[in-house]
Order: C-alpha cells, then structure tokens, then sequence
C-alpha cells in the first residue's frame, strides 16, 4: 500500500457496517473520549481514538467522499492484491495532517499510558517510581481536557490518583508561601494597630493630677478605635517599661478606653495578661502594671488572681521606695478584698515586711489602709504588727497631715486593730485637734478621728461632739462650718440625735446667708452627713436652687462648686433632676481634672465629684446610671461610688465589681454596649 493510501474501499464508505467493523477491529479504550475531526466522516486515525460516533447516514458519508475527490484530497485505485478499490490521499504530505491530528487526539491518553507503563516497569526502584507520576502540570492538563470531555481516565484511574502524591510537596510550598503572606499581612497589622497605640498613647501625661480635658479626648479616641488598636495599646504597656512606668497612674484609665463594659474583650485582654504576667518579670514597673491591668479586671478566677498576687509580690519586694510603696498600697487597697484567705495572708505578709522597712508617713499609711482591706481575711498577728509600725510612726510626729492620714490608715483595720492600740491613735489625735485652731487641720484631723470612731469609748466620743458644736456656735465663716459639721457627722452612731440636730440647723442656719457656689458646695457637703435629721421641706427647696444653678452656668469652678452641693441633698431629688445633675457631674469632671485644688475636705475634687455621682446613682433610672458607668472618668473613686448606689437601688450585692452589674443591667433588659458615654452635653 502506498504511503498516503489510508486503505479505506469505496463499499466500506458506502456501507455503515463495515465502518462499524473497522472501528470495532481497532479495539479502542471504552473510556477513551479524544478529539475527533468532524468534518471528514471516513475512518481517519484521528477517528480510532473515539469509543463511541453517532453513525453518519451513508448520503452524508458519499457526499463528503466526493467533495474531498473533487478538492484533490482524495483519489481512488484499484488495490493489486485485492482487486478491491480503495480511497488514498492525493498527495504524500498531507498524511502528515492526519499523523498530526492522530498525535494531537492520542496525546494524553498516550502520555498516561507512557507514564503507567514507566510506573509499572520500575518496581523495586522508588525514585524512579516518583518520576514516572504525573507531574502538576501533567495533572492539571488531563483535569481540564477531562472537564471538557475529551478525555476519560478508564483504567489509569487508579494511577492517576496515585500520582497526586508527587503534587505534595508543591502543594506544602504553595501552602507555606500563603501562610508567609498571611503572617506578613498579619504582622503588618499589627504594627500598625502598635504604631497607632503608641501615638494615642503618647497624649497621656505623667503626672499625679487626674487626667486634663486632651487625654480624656485621647482616651475617648482609643476607646472608638478598632479593638487590634485598643489591645495594643495593653500590648504596649505590658512589653514597654518606659510605657509602663510612665503611664502607671494612668492605667485604670486605659483598661477602661479599651473594654468598656464589653465581656468580651475583657477575655481577651485577660488573656493577653496571662501570656504577659504568668511568670513575673525583672522590672518592678512591668510588674506592676501586670497586677493592676490584672485587678483592675475584676475577674473571680482564683488562677488567674494568683498571677496577680505573684506580680504584686514581686513588686513590693522589688522596691523601698517611698513613693513606689505608697502608690502599692494604695492599688492593693480595693485588691484585698476580692482575694481568698491563702493568697490575701501571702500577701498581708508581704505588705507587713514592706511596712517595717519604710518610716515615711504616706507609705506606711497606703499600705496600712491596703492592709485593712483584707478585712477577716487578715491574720490578727499581722494586723497587730503593722497597727504597731502605724501607732510608732503617730508617735513620732506632729505634722497635722501626717497624723491625719496615719489615723485613717490604722481606723481601716477594724475590728483586727487591737484596742489599746486605737485608744493610743486616738489620744494622739485629740491632743494635735486641741493645739491648732486652723479649720483645716481640725477637719482633716476630725475626720480621722472619726475613722476610730468605733473604737472609742461612748463618754469620749461625746466629749469631742460637744467641742465641736460649741466651736460652730462661735463662727459663722461658711468654710469652719462646713469643717466643724463634717467632723461632727464622722461620729456616726456614737453622736447623739440631739447633738446631730444642733449641727445640722447651724449648718442650714449658714447655707441660707449666701449664695455663693463655694459656699453651698462647703456646707451641703457637712449637711450630707446629718441628712437624716434635716426637714424635708427645707432640703427640698435647697436641692431644687442648686439644680437651676448647675443648668445656668458653664464656668468650671462654679459648676463643681455646685455638684458638690447637690450631694448632701440628693435623696430629695426626682430621677429626672437626678439624671441632669449626673450629666453635668460628668462635664465637671472632665473640665477640671488636673486641677490641683485645696478644699476643706479629704479625697479632693475627683473625690467629692464621685460622691455627689453615687448619690445622685441611688435615684437615677438604671440605664442612666449604667450609662455614668460607661464614661470614660468613671473609674476608682467615681465608679466604687455609683457601684455602692446600684447595689442598694438593685438590692443586689456587686461587691465592687462592674461584671456584676453589667450581667444585672442585661436581666434588665439594658443593651450595655449601646448605652451612650456620659455626658450627653458638654462632652468636649
């Protein structure tokens, strides 16, 4: 047969059953399905390689025969050996064509065919093995011919998913190029949601002041970030001991910017601290800020409170420092009373060792007042012990402020201070009340008078009530009134309702003389203590002055001034004036922090404002008082105030914790991650 002669006879074009005969002759793979060419319907090569064709009728397959006859594709002879006419390409070249588009139909199943066969003939010899597989590439060409139904796998199937094992280790450098991505974009985040943090961060100041009106914006700035920034701002502090020791006064402000009253992210920084602070660090500062994030947090965990035990262990034995301890002390002094009675005694035995290594006044009275608030958890032995170190220190001393401040500290251990011990605190301080007439003096010293209150025998305490009153008879200076009445009203149930009576008309006698803000401010806050004697009437009317003065004015000063008179007479007032005089407390607050201003009281104005706060909390409708709960100054003094007032408005007990109400508010029915940021005016 010549080279072009394809072999095809006129009656095998002509007949479909010798067609059919020729394609079952050439026994293709049932699961081949190469590409054909449609346009020829006689038995090409490129027609072996597909399993199933629709028959042609036999007109169709003559008309094609005689169009490729009539366009020089094909010719007929006459076969020497069969005598048989038979079809042949005219010329030699174009069997290359056929070839061609044969090669290009059987290529895959030839490459896999070729590929199994190199798998099969290389038993006993693994690499060979894996190079005969199919590559990716070899792979991916078979899926999409199989997709576009031009090729079937039959019975390479099997090798062909065994070759999926060669694509692992592209698919592990596929995988570990996106993880790399991933963590890149990651990690670029985060330095960004860092560099952010540190920016914010950077507006807080480093100071004793309470923060000025641009860090509450900075802190309100971080509170509205997204919650990568705020956790980087924890971030920062916990990794950074600059950071940590610059904004340590600062960091109750911060926790409460970044959580807000939001429970989940309180986890997440809880778990952020636990990564940080599970084992102590070297640095005194970078523990500290471990231990108060740690308290501030307020979770009742006793694991991850041992963290903060051990970080605050750490720090106390890590400094002598008069200043550090007493900044100690006084973040111990809300931490005690959360603890259970093992970790508060490790504790309290560290505060004790610190306390006999220090004879500064301010420390020793920080950390007696952190002493005392492990309350029954204290061992009697170590209450003894630092009221001893307290009463030493008393006794060295004449300087009002010290014995004043060293006073409250040793009336805050109790029922733990020892007798005779409160009775030697107490002589020292009637004996400095009897040596200064400065109002003062004689209030601050009074007030601590007053924390030993209940130690003191009925006669004495009557004793010094009378003193007092005989002294707010012979004056009428608005400032040694209000003085004189709030020592008068530390007595507590020790002073006699006619006593109680006599004070409280002197200092009504007063606020209706003046109408100076200072002046009401002064005297309603002596007046509070004595509230329950007060006519109803006159308060009142005394209450409703002070609210129509807050709403007209919009100096700082005066608007304290009057918040501050607000409180002795706060129970008097409707929830609605309530919620106003909250919301103008709140813009107080935040206008004058920072201020450093003598007042005749102890705490000062972050103090008093907080007092007002909790007493106005009492008669606010629940979602305004959650609402005061969730502004960005609402922290220590101001929040343990409104915390006090929602337990006896709730009748619920919080225990100083603000989880606690959140989880009340919610039963409530308040939405406390959309209640507003007091105050709703007067915000900037």
């Amino acid at each position: 047969m010549a080279p072009n002669d394809i072999g095809i006879t006129t009656q095998e074009v002509l007949t479909q059953s010798s067609v059919e005969q020729r394609v079952a002759a050439e026994e293709p793979d049932e699961d081949s399905d190469a590409a054909t060419v449609p346009s020829i319907a006689v038995e090409t090569a490129t027609e072996r390689t597909t399993n199933e064709r629709r028959p042609l009728p036999l007109e169709s397959v003559q008309a094609v025969v005689e169009h490729l006859e009539e366009e020089g594709v094909l010719r007929t002879r006459n076969d020497p050996d069969t005598g048989r006419e038979v079809y042949q390409l005219y010329h030699d070249y174009l069997s290359r064509a056929v070839l061609e588009a044969e090669r290009r139909a059987e290529r895959w199943p030839a490459v896999i065919r070729e590929a199994q066969k190199a798998f099969e003939d290389s038993q006993g010899h693994l690499w060979r093995r894996w190079n005969a597989m199919l590559t990716l590439w070899q792979q991916l060409r078979l899926l999409v011919e199989r997709l576009r139904g031009r090729f079937r796998y039959g019975e390479s199937r099997q090798f062909a998913l065994l070759s999926t094992v060669r694509t692992l280790p592209h698919i592990v450098v596929i995988m570990a190029i996106t993880l790399g991505v991933l963590q890149f974009q990651r990690l670029q985040r985060a330095n960004e949601a860092r560099n952010e943090a540190r920016a914010i961060l950077a507006e807080l100041r480093d100071n004793e002041d309470d923060p000025s009106p641009n860090e509450f914006k900075a802190l309100q700035r971080l509170a509205e970030t997204e919650e990568d920034v705020r956790l980087s701002a924890i971030i920062e502090i916990l990794e950074t001991k600059e950071q940590a020791k610059r904004l340590q006064r600062r960091l109750p402000y911060v926790l409460h910017a970044v959580v807000g009253l939001n429970t989940s992210l309180r986890d997440r920084v809880q778990d952020v601290l636990k990564t940080h602070a599970t084992t102590p660090a070297d640095d005194v500062d970078l523990n500290r800020a471990c231990a108060d994030l740690g308290a501030s947090l307020d979770i009742d965990d006793p694991s991850f409170n041992s963290i903060v035990v051990a970080n605050y262990v750490a720090a106390v034995t890590k400094t002598t420092d008069p200043d550090a301890l007493s900044s100690l002390g006084s973040a111990l002094v809300n931490f005690g009373k959360k603890l259970p009675a093992e970790p508060a005694a490790v504790l309290a035995g560290q505060i004790v060792a610190a306390m006999e290594k220090t004879t500064n006044y301010r420390a020793l009275s920080s950390l007696g007042r952190a002493l005392g608030s492990f309350g029954e958890k204290l061992p009697p032995e170590q209450a003894a012990v630092g009221a001893q170190r307290i009463v030493a220190a008393m006794e060295r001393t004449t300087n009002v402020i010290a014995l004043s401040s060293l006073g409250s500290a040793l009336g805050s251990l109790g029922e733990k201070l020892p007798p005779e011990q409160a009775a030697v605190g107490a002589q020292r301080i009637v004996a400095a009340m009897e040596k200064t007439t400065e109002y003062r003096a004689v209030s601050s010293l009074r007030i601590a008078l007053g924390s030993l209150g209940e130690m003191l025998p009925t006669e004495q305490a009557a004793d010094v009530a009378g003193e007092i009153l005989a002294a707010m008879e012979k004056t009428t200076e608005y400032r040694a009134v209000s003085s004189l009445g709030i020592a008068l009203g530390s007595f507590g149930e020790k002073l006699s309702p006619e006593q109680a009576a006599v004070g409280a008309g002197r200092i009504l006698a007063a606020m209706e003389k003046t109408t100076d803000a200072n002046a009401l401010f002064t005297l309603s806050r002596a007046l509070g203590g004595l509230s329950d004697k007060l006519p109803p009437e006159q308060a009142a009317i005394g209450a409703q002055r002070i609210v129509a003065a807050m709403e007209k004015t919009t100096d700082a000063f005066a608007l304290f001034s009057l918040c501050g008179a607000l409180g002795g007479l706060s129970d008097k007032l409707p929830p609605e004036q309530a919620a106003v005089g909250a919301g103008q407390i709140v813009a107080a607050m935040k206008m004058m922090t920072g201020a450093r201003i003598a007042f005749s009281f102890s705490g000062g104005v972050l103090g008093e404002l907080s007092r007002v706060l909790g007493s106005l909390a009492r008669i606010l409708k629940p979602k305004d008082a959650v609402s005061v709960l969730k502004s960005v100054v609402c922290l220590g003094k101001p929040r343990d105030e409104v915390l006090l007032a929602l337990e006896k408005k709730s009748g619920k007990k919080f225990n100083g914790s603000i989880w606690k109400v959140v989880e009340w508010a919610e039963e409530q029915g308040i939405d406390v991650n959309n209640v507003p940021r007091f105050p709703l005016a007067r915000s900037n």
